[in-house]
């Protein structure tokens, strides 16, 4: 659906280092967030100390988001994703590529394009960024 020269191009953009431990750990959240690191680390197969790590990492390149939440999670936080790290998703083929756009049209309050509008907009995305530059 997404056409691999596109996927090439996100890549380029987003510019971050990816493995597996990233990969699973984003995909995680874009399925199951907004979700607290100690949940993705009973439920993935890493240690808490690496989720953190990770986690830690791709809050720093804005793949994830840190939220507070109310005081009865003790100061915890929930993790999400961004428009980059759904972007990352994509370029990396992460997931499917059907629950990457409806997520994307959901925070960029598309919900009523379909797919195929949708890569249309992404297909120009790149020529906006390096117009930015």
């Amino acid at each position: 659906m997404i056409p691999e020269s596109l996927r090439l191009e996100f890549r380029r953009l987003v510019n971050v280092e990816y493995d597996n431990v990233v990969n699973d750990i984003l995909a995680y959240v874009i399925m199951r967030g907004p979700i607290t690191l100690y949940r993705i680390s009973r439920e993935t197969p890493y240690s808490i100390s690496s989720i953190y790590k990770k986690a830690k990492y791709m809050v720093k390149n804005n793949l994830i988001i840190a939220k507070e939440v109310d005081d009865k999670l003790n100061g915890r936080h929930m993790y999400e994703a961004t428009v980059k790290g759904l972007l990352t998703c994509l370029a990396y083929k992460c997931l499917d590529d059907d629950a990457i756009l409806n997520r994307l049209k959901v925070k960029w309050n598309l919900r009523n394009y379909d797919n195929i509008r949708l890569i249309s907009i992404l297909m120009i995305l790149p020529y906006v960024v390096k117009g930015e530059s």
